[in-house]
């Protein structure tokens, strides 16, 4: 059975022209960049922009980061040999105080050279969850680096646990427990942070190519990948599944899920400045696809399931097309291997192996 409705790199004319009307309608901005210089000379702008309306200031790195193979003797042979798997404490210390979090590695045991490696963001611990295929990945000559969230820090309005306390004491917390500030990282922030931690690590281990380091997240960690990817150029390619508000689709005129309906229930996921723009998306100075648009030229991959309309796959695919318009700026001469694609599938708010199996054979061509 075919679980793929539509995977493409580009819009025939007669599709561009419905959804530059969809744009039209629903008033979105679009950069007005003419040449890669014009929007490099954007690019600090709207950054500024995220960091000040939606995710808050990019945390500095902690003063000294330690990691420490932490593997225990019972992993030995894994995946029957075809893998090697690692368990990492990632040790960060800032202003006085420390904090750790764990994550896993799993690598083809037998590469003859250096395999690109997925640093996915997930909602359990191990590199075994329902999420992430790992044998198959592995089979596939992908090497998977992956933490779970609230190992990192709690997916709550808990801002004294985990990697919060380094940033955030009681003096700049509010009565609400959330910071004060109101451009302050919320926990995407926090959890963007981390993905980069890892990828400090992958960077010394032989048997990983982590200049072809591809961050992945769904949902909510879907909304986190595509921040550590803005945050982070080292990230080779960028994979966004069903990310929807706050993540890879156009707020205005957007289905399911709203800024309103996102920050009145986790609020802690952005920053408070978020919350103006509930109910009045259109007089915001910005939208998704600008996030999308500041990933280019590196690889972007969006994924949508058909029947996730809290996320709104419409909205995530028009979000994609906008932001197409910065990535045509950056022709390049093997035009055969885009820069940027975009999938829905069948099915519901899921990261499946159908997706899995998109993402690789899209990286494998590049």
């Amino acid at each position: 059975m075919n679980f793929i409705l539509k995977s493409l790199s580009g819009w025939s004319a007669e599709e561009a022209a419905a959804l530059d009307t969809l744009l039209d309608n629903r008033h979105v901005p679009l950069p007005q960049a003419a040449s890669v210089s014009e929007w490099e000379a954007l690019r600090p702008s709207l950054l500024e922009t995220f960091e000040t309306n939606v995710y808050g200031r990019k945390l500095p790195r902690p003063d000294e980061v330690i990691f420490t193979d932490i593997t225990p003797r019972m992993y030995g042979a894994f995946m029957a040999g075809h893998a090697v798997r690692r368990r990492v404490e990632v040790k960060a210390k800032r202003n006085g105080l420390e904090a750790s979090f764990p994550f896993e590695l799993a690598i083809p045991a037998n590469a003859d050279a250096p395999v690109p490696v997925f640093v996915c963001l997930n909602f359990d611990p191990g590199v075994l969850n329902a999420y992430q295929p790992t044998e198959e990945i592995i089979d596939n000559g992908f090497a998977t680096a992956g933490f779970c969230a609230p190992d990192v820090v709690s997916d709550d309005g808990d801002f004294t646990n985990g990697l919060a306390p380094l940033y955030y004491g009681p003096d700049d917390l509010a009565e609400d427990g959330y910071p004060k500030a109101a451009d302050a990282a919320g926990k995407i922030g926090l959890w963007a942070l981390a993905a980069s931690l890892v990828l400090d690590y992958l960077e010394t281990v032989p048997q990983i190519d982590a200049s072809k380091a591809a961050v992945i997240g769904h949902s909510r960690m879907g909304k986190t990948a595509l921040w550590a990817g803005v945050l982070d150029p080292r990230f080779f390619a960028v994979i966004s599944n069903d990310s929807g508000c706050g993540g890879a689709s156009i707020s205005r005129g957007k289905r399911g899920e709203t800024i309103g309906k996102i920050t009145t229930r986790f609020p802690y996921w952005f920053c408070r400045n978020y919350q103006r723009f509930a109910d009045h998306e259109s007089e915001a100075p910005f939208d998704q696809h600008m996030l999308l648009a500041l990933i280019a030229p590196r690889l972007l991959l969006v994924g949508s399931a058909e029947r996730d309309l809290w996320a709104d796959p419409e909205a995530e695919e028009l979000s994609l097309y906008a932001a197409s318009k910065v990535y045509a700026l950056y022709r390049r001469a093997d035009a055969d291997r885009p820069l940027f694609h975009y999938h829905l599938r069948h099915g519901d708010h899921y990261l499946s192996r159908h997706d899995w199996h998109v993402y690789m054979d899209f990286l494998k061509d590049h």
